[in-house]
């Protein structure tokens, strides 16, 4: 998937071993557009399905920030046992 998600202004995080399997199999090129026709139709058909991309849209955002959130949190309360450990 990340092959059809690279293209200028766009931000894909994924995991390590994602990103290392896209080294060894991927081709870096600007695809974001390439199928930009494609893409649309697909988004009609799931408005149509009553699926809003909004909504999903929103959602991931919640999802992505909570996540991250939590992670951050977590490297900082490990810090500090670390920390605290050493003083």
């Amino acid at each position: 998937y990340v092959d059809s998600l690279i293209g200028p202004n766009t931000v894909n995080t994924i995991p390590p071993s994602t990103f290392d399997e896209f080294l060894a199999k991927g081709k870096p090129a600007l695809t974001v557009t390439s199928e930009r026709a494609e893409g649309t139709a697909r988004l009609t058909r799931l408005a149509a399905m009553g699926i809003d991309l909004d909504d999903v849209t929103a959602s991931l955002l919640e999802d992505g920030l909570s996540a991250f959130s939590s992670a951050y949190r977590a490297l900082i309360a490990e810090i500090d046992r670390k920390r605290n450990a050493l003083s």
